[in-house]
């Protein structure tokens, strides 16, 4: 058969179309990249949204002493022990303070200022939480405030318990937040320190001007343990 012999016109007609299938696969590949960034970027967006790990850390760090003080159950802040909640608020300015810039009295105890107390205390129970700065006394430990100094006289003893909080899951409804907090023993001795689960709490946080205070701490439900 004889071979068809192509004219000059006919190689530039094959040539643009080649040119334009070349172009309309690298338009295509773009098209397909753009979409693949644009899903991976929601995904993104969406995976963040749910991710909670943050808020839960910074609640727990916010709830620590308490936690650490096995504070027991109030239904409202008003009806729960000042005199609790101030102690609770001097081991907060403690773990999260510069306390190497603060003074010691003549037996090395150290001195707490009580402007970080207050402080922390708004941190933890909302701006609007009443109180005045005195000497907490309880059966083994007494913070004796110094008014001349302006500061908590604070033992070298800290709190009883070795528990750490894990909130585990938060809860919103309407103006509220409630945290499941694992009240867990930190096993120092054993390898990786593993964590061991004693109890649980339910800590009920009320939204403020700018943030989430203490309001209340309950039992939970057993329901919500594992839920």
């Amino acid at each position: 058969m004889a071979k068809t012999q192509l004219t000059k016109k006919d190689r530039i007609k094959i040539r643009k179309r080649r040119r334009r299938q070349f172009i309309g696969l690298i338009f295509i590949a773009l098209v397909l990249l753009g979409v693949g960034t644009i899903v991976n970027y929601i995904a993104g967006r969406v995976s963040n949204l749910f991710d909670d790990t943050d808020e839960r850390l910074e609640f727990a760090n916010q709830i620590r002493p308490l936690v650490e003080l096995d504070v027991a159950n109030f239904s409202s802040i008003d009806k729960a022990s000042k005199d609790t909640l101030l102690e609770a608020a001097i081991w907060a300015a403690i773990r999260n303070e510069d306390t190497s810039i603060y003074e010691h009295d003549a037996e090395d105890w150290l001195l707490v200022p009580a402007v970080d107390v207050s402080k922390w205390i708004g941190k933890m129970y909302g701006p609007d939480f009443s109180f005045q700065h005195r000497t907490v006394v309880r059966s083994d430990l007494e913070y004796t405030y110094d008014e001349t100094r302006g500061a908590y006289v604070v033992p070298p003893t800290g709190p009883d318990n070795d528990y750490a909080p894990v909130v585990e899951k938060i809860t919103t409804s309407g103006n509220t937040k409630i945290l499941l907090v694992a009240y867990c023993h930190q096993n120092v001795g054993t390898y990786n320190s593993e964590m061991s689960l004693v109890k649980y709490k339910e800590y009920v946080m009320i939204r403020g001007s700018d943030g989430y205070y203490l309001y209340a701490i309950r039992d939970p439900e057993k329901s919500e343990i594992g839920g």
